[in-house]
């Protein structure tokens, strides 16, 4: 966590906004979704700092 945190800004930049520190699951539940699955994983031969990934379902939201 500390090098994603690190490592941010520059990412920012250089992938056209894309976070490396996001918590898929709070922004999910505080924009009013359910998470009925949710899984992390790492993409092999990524550094984890990189490739670590969510795959899942959210039922509802905002605007539901």
């Amino acid at each position: 966590a500390r090098l994603q945190n690190l490592l941010n800004p520059v990412q920012n930049v250089i992938s056209c906004g894309c976070n490396l520190n996001r918590r898929i699951d709070e922004e999910l539940e505080a924009a009013g979704f359910v998470i009925l699955s949710l899984e992390r994983f790492v993409v092999p031969s990524v550094p984890r700092a990189f490739g670590e990934v969510y795959q899942g379902v959210a039922s509802g939201g905002v605007g539901r």
